[in-house]
């Protein structure tokens, strides 16, 4: 029993470091103006910083940003 509560707290934690870093992600690219630059910077790609921002965007229900218009 206490092997799953363990697995559960971990994923719970793995979950909540996810969406930390794509609220990291949202927040850079708003200070960039430019996805590719911050991917470039924070050195990920720009197809994980795009898909991060996705799910967060997902999780949430709504849209954070439209591409075409900035913070």
């Amino acid at each position: 029993m206490q092997k799953k509560e363990t697995k559960k707290r971990i994923s719970k934690e793995k979950n909540n470091e996810y969406r930390f870093r794509s609220i990291q992600n949202i927040l850079y690219s708003c200070k960039t103006k430019n996805i590719s630059k911050s991917a470039k910077s924070m050195y990920i790609s720009q197809s994980a910083i795009t898909q991060s921002i996705q799910k967060l965007e997902g999780y949430l229900g709504f849209k954070v940003f439209y591409r075409k218009e900035w913070c």
